[in-house]
C-alpha cells in the first residue's frame, strides 16, 4: 500500500481523501488500460503537461465538492508542485506538500518488486528522477527510506502540525 492509500482513510470526511494518482490519470488520457505499459514518449515534457493539469482540474473539482485531496504524483519540476499549491489557495484550503525521500537503491528495489501496479517506474527511472532532485521545493520532506509504517508516522507527524 502506498503512504497516500494509507493516509487517504485518515483525511476528511468519510470515507476519507480522493487519491487521485498520475499514473492512472497518464493511462486515462492515453486511452489505454490501467496496467497496460506506456511508451517512453509517454513520459516527455510536453506529454506530462497535461496530465499534470487534469490532475490540478480534478483536484479543483474534489475541493469544491468539500473533500480532502491528495494528488500521488512525482512533481519534479517547479511548475508541477507549485500548480497543486495554487488548486488549494484557489479552493481557499490549506495545503500540506510532502516529498518522499529516499537513497536512491532503496526506491529502485521497491520498484523492482512491484507487481500490477499503474505506475512505469523502473530502477532507470527511478535513477533519473534522483538526478532531479528538486532542492528547491518548500514541501516538508519526509525520510522513506526506512519501514513503510515509519515513514506514514512522520507524514501523521508533518500533517498534524502544517
Amino acid at each position: 500500500m502506498t503512504l497516500a492509500a494509507a493516509l487517504a482513510s485518515e483525511l476528511g470526511l468519510r470515507p476519507g481523501a480522493c487519491v487521485l494518482r498520475g499514473d492512472i490519470t497518464r493511462r486515462l488520457l492515453s486511452g489505454i488500460a490501467r496496467e497496460t505499459k506506456l511508451p517512453d514518449d509517454a513520459y516527455t515534457r510536453k506529454t506530462s503537461r497535461p496530465v499534470y493539469d487534469e490532475l490540478g482540474r480534478k483536484a479543483a473539482m474534489g475541493l469544491k465538492a468539500r473533500y480532502s485531496v491528495i494528488i500521488d504524483a512525482v512533481a519534479l519540476r517547479q511548475r508541477e508542485w507549485r500548480s497543486f499549491a495554487e488548486v488549494a489557495l484557489s479552493a481557499s484550503v490549506p495545503f500540506s506538500g510532502l516529498w518522499l525521500e529516499a537513497p536512491a537503491h532503496t526506491m529502485a528495489e521497491r520498484v523492482r518488486r512491484r507487481r500490477h501496479d499503474a505506475s512505469d517506474a523502473t530502477a532507470e527511472i527511478v535513477a533519473e528522477q534522483a538526478r532531479h532532485d528538486p532542492r528547491s521545493i518548500d514541501w516538508i520532506r519526509i525520510d522513506a527510506g526506512g519501514q513503510s509504517e515509519d515513514s506514514l508516522a512522520a507524514a501523521r507527524r508533518a500533517l498534524a502540525t502544517s
